[in-house]
């Protein structure tokens, strides 16, 4: 009974353990929406490479894509400002719609690039987030 319940605590702590690392920063957060659309491990780690080099591109060139490649773009913008350290709490269906509410009342931005668009929005949105944001502006 005693080596149950040992084994039982020490699972519990493992899987928080990992739960928190993996919430705490990292593509679990960014890329969990996208992994749901993909079976096996193998594939989802495949996706998550190929969006971690994808090309940032103008708000026009998104417009014109498949939602396919539009969702690939958010997520690789999503990657870039969490490589950054900017704070993401929401899934990117919720980033996808907001660029597209933003860029189809906006035409002026069309050929501003995808990730200053997304920039924009989190720092409207996510008020945690614009400090890191300003420091980001600072920069460059």
């Amino acid at each position: 009974m005693k080596k149950y319940l040992l084994f039982l605590v020490l699972t519990v702590l493992w899987i928080s353990t990992n739960v928190q690392a993996e919430s705490a920063h990292g593509d679990n957060d960014i890329f969990a929406e996208m992994k749901k659309s993909y079976g096996s491990p193998k594939e989802q780690q495949e996706e998550i490479e190929k969006i971690k080099h994808v090309e940032d591109i103008s708000a026009l060139e998104w417009l014109q894509m498949s939602i396919g490649e539009k969702q690939d773009h958010i997520f690789a913008s999503m990657y870039n400002l969490d490589q950054h350290g900017v704070p993401l709490h929401k899934p990117a269906s919720y980033y996808y719609n907001l660029v597209q509410e933003k860029l189809t009342a906006n035409p002026n931005l069309y050929d501003v690039n995808l990730t200053d668009i997304l920039s924009s929005i989190v720092y409207e949105k996510e008020a945690g987030a614009r400090e890191i944001l300003d420091k980001m502006k600072q920069k460059f």
